[in-house]
């Protein structure tokens, strides 16, 4: 897998939001917000929009308002999926049970089933 600094929509700001989860957020001095989202594409996004202080403006080339983001195109969600999953779940000798009471625990549906074989 390699990595671009490059975002897959470089030089456009975030597209229309699908679905979003706010992840962070910051008051004070330099507010700062922190999303995960789906976009009208399919793509997941995640992005930070920060409000940097007037100390800080000269890094960002003077701007009040600054956002940057990174994208996993809806081709690649999958591969994110199962390697989230195996982070969180690799080793535990109850990974399916686990796995079954946080999807319910946030409301999305999971089907549980089992099945059984007689081997004599």
């Amino acid at each position: 897998m390699t990595e671009s600094s490059a975002p897959y929509n470089a030089g456009q700001p975030p597209g229309p939001k699908e679905a979003s989860v706010e992840l962070y957020s910051q008051e004070g001095d330099t507010p700062r917000t922190i999303w995960v989202y789906l976009n009208h594409q399919g793509d997941l996004e995640i992005g930070s929009q920060d409000f940097p202080s007037e100390a800080l403006r000269g890094f960002v080339g003077g701007a009040g308002e600054y956002e940057y983001f990174s994208t996993v195109q809806a081709d690649a969600k999958d591969r994110l999926l199962l390697a989230l999953l195996a982070e969180k779940y690799r080793g535990n000798p109850r990974a399916v049970e686990d796995f079954r009471y946080w999807c319910q625990a946030r409301g999305i549906p999971c089907a549980f089933d089992t099945w059984g074989h007689d081997y004599c």
